[in-house]
């Protein structure tokens, strides 16, 4: 009888992981904490109440109790399940993952257990700092996406090299100058704005008699004959 059960077991997974297909992609930060976004969907929408399920084993599960977990629709019909977890240390999400962060050094490994091993069909990797090494190639920058094929392996690894410090300082102390040039500079224009008025008033005389206006080097009134000053 158990070994009948075991052997059920066995055949509802075989069914699960050739029935769906899940995109994973994995934030990290130089503590190890992060984040972790996952969409799952079915292979065709016939299959549809496979999220259903999915969805429930998910909400039940002690290690996804925090996570955001919403359903969606896509354009083919197919109903998709997403899943939104952060976390203070990659390996709350699956014992598979490992991040080991060193002072020149960062590295992130991760094994697909053997019941997902179909399912996940791509996998997206952001490390802190510049990847330098992986098992896998197309590599830029800060991030790594792994397109699995049936014929893939079940193992990422991926080492990354933190940002220059020094490097980093230079740039917000260049941008903080940049910022205070720009502050001072329009502070100027603003204060010889406001002056301007009042300089000009300052260089124009007015008749005592007819209260016309004259200029400073008038001796007389234009429009009464006063003299000025």
């Amino acid at each position: 009888m158990k070994r009948s059960r075991l052997l059920l077991l066995k055949g509802l997974c075989f069914i699960l992981t050739s029935c769906l297909e899940a995109e994973v992609e994995i934030g990290l930060k130089r503590d190890g904490s992060g984040e972790m976004k996952m969409k799952i969907l079915p292979l065709d929408r016939s299959l549809n109440p496979l999220i259903n399920d999915l969805e429930a084993d998910l909400k039940r599960n002690p290690s996804f109790k925090d996570s955001d977990i919403t359903r969606g629709t896509e354009a083919d019909g197919r109903s998709s399940l997403f899943v939104r977890k952060k976390f203070n240390r990659v390996d709350e999400v699956d014992k598979a993952f490992k991040f080991i962060s060193k002072e020149d050094s960062c590295a992130f490994q991760m094994i697909i257990p053997r019941e997902n091993h179909e399912i996940v069909k791509k996998v997206t990797v952001n490390m802190p700092g510049e990847i330098i090494e992986s098992n896998i190639k197309g590599f830029s920058g800060n991030s790594l996406v792994w397109n699995r094929t049936a014929t893939s392996g079940n193992k990422l690894f991926v080492k990354s090299k933190p940002p220059e410090l020094f490097k980093n300082t230079i740039l917000i102390l260049i941008v903080i100058f940049l910022i205070l040039g720009v502050g001072v500079f329009t502070a100027i224009l603003v204060m010889k704005m406001r002056r301007k008025p009042k300089e000009m008033a300052k260089t124009l005389n007015f008749c005592s008699e007819c209260g016309s206006k004259a200029g400073t080097d008038d001796l007389f009134c234009q429009n009464c004959g006063q003299r000025l000053g």
